[in-house]
């Protein structure tokens, strides 16, 4: 259910940014989305390969954490 939510409003995000260019906006939202993918399985491949099933745990978690960091700093900015 969240991620739907994300995915939702990325797109209205994304409309009211670039309203003439959503098209173009969108794929590159797609091509993102792909990479993003990709880099996490490889690097979370490498640290499971590494360090084992619990290197993998402490690596997501450290990942979520820098994540809602970033997030939470970009709206802080947006919005003030």
């Amino acid at each position: 259910m969240a991620i739907g939510i994300i995915h939702l409003g990325w797109i209205a995000w994304l409309t009211k940014t670039a309203p003439d260019q959503a098209e173009s906006a969108g794929g590159i939202q797609i091509a993102v989305i792909k990479l993003a993918i990709m880099v996490g399985a490889s690097s979370g491949g490498f640290v499971f390969d590494a360090v084992g099933v619990e290197g993998g745990f402490i690596y997501s978690c450290a990942v979520f954490f820098l994540a809602t960091v970033s997030v939470v700093c970009a709206s802080d900015k947006e919005f003030n």
